[in-house]
């Protein structure tokens, strides 16, 4: 059983966590096929698709190549929103990370989730990787949590 301690950061708000949609990893939904892949090409892990209000309506994930790489062979220039996976489960930046892993596993979501401001506006805010709460989580409880 964890201690008190370290069940702390769980309550943690995800936008601690966040890599803000300024790292540029998102697109409009006007974008093409060939935008994503230059996202990808730039080291992103995962491309949000934002409406013209910038909220999320889709989003490309490594699970996601698959299509990518058909559609690819066809036209580069076939629309991004033609391929992406919709809809986005997103969390808003309130949010504990408790409840961001929850929502990730329980929905099968690998790579992270799209973060929003709040449920009213859903504007965008940036993206919450596994990866990276993994290790600032690790770094946070410690060698003693484990």
């Amino acid at each position: 059983m964890m201690s008190q301690q370290a069940s702390q950061p769980l309550r943690s708000r995800v936008e601690l966590f966040l890599e803000p949609a300024s790292k540029t990893n998102k697109l409009p939904d006007t974008a093409a096929l060939v935008n994503v892949l230059e996202k990808f090409s730039e080291g992103h892990a995962a491309v949000v698709i934002v409406d013209s209000q910038e909220r999320p309506v889709g989003i490309f994930t490594p699970s996601d190549m698959t299509r990518i790489r058909q559609a690819f062979l066809q036209d580069r220039k076939t629309p991004a929103k033609d391929l992406m996976s919709a809809p986005v489960e997103w969390v808003e930046l309130s949010d504990t990370i408790e409840h961001a892993l929850d929502l990730m596993q329980s929905k099968g979501i690998h790579t992270g989730i799209a973060v929003v401001t709040d449920r009213r506006s859903q504007k965008y805010a940036g993206y919450l990787y596994r990866s990276s709460m993994a290790k600032m989580l690790s770094a946070m409880l410690g060698p003693k949590a484990f």
